[in-house]
């Protein structure tokens, strides 16, 4: 029970310290024995649609991008594929254990993924740390 105290006490603190470096709330001394809090709903609201704007943006760069192109390589012991997109980059991607590769709507494997056919992937992540969920094979 004191672990729990002890982290709403520290979220707590760490919100009353960013909420006032970013105005959300002003606390002023009217009289000698007296403080007056003034709060900012519009500042916070304002703060919480940025944040959330913010996440969205994030949530949608890690999942479900889609790029089509020609393979160019893959390498069944790394389980790497890498694609030339119409703009002639070169994108590397990594297969998962729970990757689908299809051809037609029908199931296929790595060993019919040759050099030069075209596809489709569907994958997650940013960088070079990008995760295959899907490959169409469009030809």
């Amino acid at each position: 029970m004191l672990r729990l105290f002890n982290f709403v006490a520290v979220v707590a603190l760490i919100l009353a310290v960013v909420g006032y470096f970013r105005d959300w709330f002003e606390i002023t001394k009217p009289a000698h024995d007296e403080y007056a809090v003034k709060v900012d709903r519009d500042r916070i609201g304002d703060d919480t649609r940025a944040a959330r704007d913010i996440a969205s943006k994030v949530g949608k760069s890690l999942a479900g991008r889609r790029i089509s192109g020609t393979v160019k390589y893959v390498n069944p012991l790394t389980m790497s594929v890498v694609l030339t997109d119409g703009a002639e980059q070169d994108h590397s991607f990594k297969l998962a254990g729970d990757s689908v590769i299809t051809r037609g709507g029908q199931s296929a494997g790595l060993l019919d993924l040759a050099e030069t056919s075209s596809v489709a992937i569907t994958y997650t992540g940013l960088g070079s740390e990008q995760v295959i969920e899907e490959i169409e094979i469009l030809d």
